[in-house]
């Protein structure tokens, strides 16, 4: 059986691209800092409006954010993939940080899912959160 080769650097244009024009991604001030397959690493900044009545990161932003950046490491398939499953667990408040920083890394990469580990941290590298997201592959090629 022959394997299949990916240009991974034209599957990362695209994703880039993808990044460029989301909405979301970019409303919520997403910064890609490595891209590989089965890998990112990447950061919000934490802005008033992601502050819940406490003061902390609302639950919500963060799930949010480890979604799409799981979802982004996931993508370096070539394909487009959906969100199965998302678990999180909150570890710590995400308080006093400029920043959040999500790493997702694969699991294991099957055929029609994919599962990814994710861990989010503070400026300081307190662990805030840690989660799995589970992913379905649509195997409809990037655009772009």
């Amino acid at each position: 059986m022959t394997a299949v080769m990916k240009d991974t650097d034209a599957i990362k244009e695209k994703i880039y691209a993808k990044h460029g024009h989301d909405l979301y991604m970019r409303d919520m001030g997403l910064e890609i800092l490595e891209l590989r397959e089965g890998y990112v690493k990447s950061r919000i900044p934490v802005k008033k409006e992601h502050l819940n009545s406490y003061g902390y990161v609302h639950g919500g932003v963060l799930y949010g954010f480890a979604d799409v950046s799981a979802g982004l490491a996931a993508s370096m398939c070539g394909y487009c993939v959906v969100t199965l499953e998302g678990s999180m667990h909150y570890l710590d408040p995400a308080e006093q940080t400029e920043y959040i920083y999500c790493e997702a890394e694969a699991l294991r990469e099957g055929k029609n899912m994919m599962f990814y580990h994710v861990r989010l941290t503070t400026d300081a590298g307190k662990a805030v959160d840690d989660g799995t997201f589970t992913f379905f592959n649509t195997h409809n090629p990037l655009p772009g």
